[in-house]
């Protein structure tokens, strides 16, 4: 069920955030930052890795692993670790069915894998893969079921075994471009896609908005499509 729970929040647009061990990291692209969860302040650091945009970052065990984006060629896809002990940046080497170059994508841990749908390279996808953060090897992961169409700047949120996609942009040129608005989710144990049926009123469709999980319900905060104002909405499973 979709449930609005706050209202006359700031608008936030693309941010990027990672929690480790009680510490929330935000990056943006030229630093980051580092709060503590008592909400003591951080600090900022100029890092050469956010020369560019449209990259996804997760967090495993101390690590945040980043890939993809947007730099002065058409797509990055190289994988990137930030070891949050050491506060080091490292390039480890991928191996498998490595993507390629891809923005605009999502991106969720699951168990030690990290998931990896949609997005953009020449065109848009709807392709998922996993990357074994363990062992670093990809994985293409074939699918059935009812799939989300194509998409990029969507989100993607784990929630049990369950990967639940949500929003984006749907490919069509400006000035009539389509902002999704439904809900589906992969279960990874059996590779099925599966569009729930919902109650309450679903958040407008949009991209480049903000999800988080806590207590396993999806929150949905922010993003575009052209209208002002988007409050926080809540999805619950019922």
């Amino acid at each position: 069920m979709w449930t609005v729970r706050v209202n006359g929040i700031p608008e936030r647009l693309n941010d990027k955030a990672f929690t480790v061990n009680g510490k929330t990291y935000s990056f943006d692209s030229c630093s980051y930052s580092r709060s503590d969860s008592d909400g003591s302040s951080g600090y900022n650091l100029d890092v050469y890795i956010f020369d560019h945009a449209s990259y996804r970052v997760v967090a495993y065990g101390h690590c945040a692993y980043l890939w993809g984006g947007w730099h002065d060629s058409p797509g990055m896809n190289g994988l990137r670790r930030f070891d949050t002990v050491s506060m080091t940046w490292s390039r480890p080497q991928e191996r498998g069915d490595v993507p390629r170059s891809q923005i605009s994508h999502s991106a969720c841990v699951l168990g030690h894998r990290m998931y990896i749908f949609g997005g953009f390279d020449r065109n848009s996808l709807n392709i998922v893969r996993f990357l074994d953060l363990e062992t670093l090897e990809w994985h293409r992961v074939p699918t059935s079921g009812e799939a989300p169409a194509r998409r990029y700047c969507h989100t993607a949120s784990a929630i049990g075994t369950r990967m639940y996609v949500w929003g984006g942009n749907l490919g069509s040129s400006q000035p009539n471009e389509r902002y999704d608005n439904s809900l589906y989710y992969l279960e990874t144990t059996t590779a099925t896609w599966v569009r729930p049926q919902v109650q309450g009123v679903a958040p407008e469709g949009r991209e480049c908005h903000s999800a988080f999980v806590y207590d396993r319900e999806l929150y949905i905060f922010g993003g575009y499509n052209e209208t002002a104002g988007h409050p926080l909405h809540r999805y619950a499973q019922v």
